[in-house]
């Protein structure tokens, strides 16, 4: 469960850490 927990945890950080670059990529393009 613990192994669990943290995989699910490094993958949502994955995944805002992604989408928060999109959300620059996107913010420097619109600029």
């Amino acid at each position: 469960m613990k192994m669990e927990f943290s995989f699910f945890t490094m993958g949502v950080g994955v995944i805002s850490i992604k989408y928060g670059k999109r959300k620059e990529y996107v913010k420097n393009k619109e600029w």
